[in-house]
């Protein structure tokens, strides 16, 4: 929703009933720990799942009457095999670059995911980058990547957006044509994304704004600065850092 602060939670129920909550964002304290022969685990924002769960119902809880709100589920299986990676063409304008090595010391290591939303907010001048990095802090864990935070804190922007889960370019394309830039979380081993600014990941967030010649046109926050932002990946290398684990992403509307 966009317009004045809010508070949201869900909670995911199986056909017996049995029910597992995320945090709500934002969160003020954490969620009920889920027994580890759970067939559902929780991730912050996500539900992994071990086996089918049948009658699923999603609920969600508002704090306040929805006046233009934006509702998104995606499933997807946790880690595939990335398919065919060729893509068409496609390029959208490149947001202004932002280093979240530009960032004080103290945070400048944890905060790609509010830097890539700040990217795709868009500001002249690279204006509230800092502000909507603190927005973004959760009460809970200290963390700034808390996608539904950063979802938040474009929605108080004015910006509705999306957490999705991608499986391949076919899924992101259309929004690459429409104009919209893909914020995408990545994952890679040693070595395993050339040109990449870090050299390995476990978690990463970087900006996707077009493809072009076998090369997906990326603004790379952990980039030393902000001109060295910029980054063309080899599609193939990149299409596994995204799409092989969970194929995360998120995304604003015009």
């Amino acid at each position: 929703m966009t317009g004045t602060p809010y508070c949201f939670q869900f909670s995911l129920r199986d056909e017996q009933n049995q029910a597992w909550q995320l945090n709500s964002v934002p969160a003020q304290t954490a969620a009920p720990a889920v027994p580890t022969d759970a067939p559902v685990t929780t991730h912050i924002d996500a539900w992994h799942t071990t086996r089918d769960l049948g009658a699923s119902v999603l609920d969600v809880i508002v704090d306040r009457q929805p006046l233009d709100f934006l509702l998104t589920v995606s499933v997807r299986p946790l880690t595939i095999e990335p398919a065919n990676t060729h893509a068409q063409v496609s390029l959208t304008r490149c947001p202004l670059p932002i280093s979240q090595m530009q960032a004080p010391e103290n945070i400048r290591h944890g905060i790609c995911s509010p830097t890539s939303m700040a990217m795709l907010v868009d500001r002249p001048g690279r204006q509230g980058w800092l502000d909507l990095v603190a927005e973004c802090r959760d009460q809970v864990t200290g963390m700034y990547g808390v996608w539904p935070l950063a979802i938040r804190a474009a929605a108080m922007a004015g910006r509705l957006g999306a957490v999705e889960v991608f499986s391949g370019w076919s899924d992101v394309m259309p929004a690459l044509d429409a104009g919209h830039p893909v914020v995408a979380s990545i994952r890679f081993a040693e070595g395993a994304l050339p040109g990449a600014p870090l050299n390995k990941t476990g978690g990463h967030l970087v900006v996707v704004y077009g493809i072009e010649k076998e090369q997906v046109l990326v603004l790379d926050p952990a980039a030393p600065d902000h001109d060295s932002v910029a980054r063309r990946y080899d599609i193939k290398a990149f299409s596994r850092a995204w799409f092989a684990h969970r194929g995360a992403g998120y995304i604003l509307a015009a």
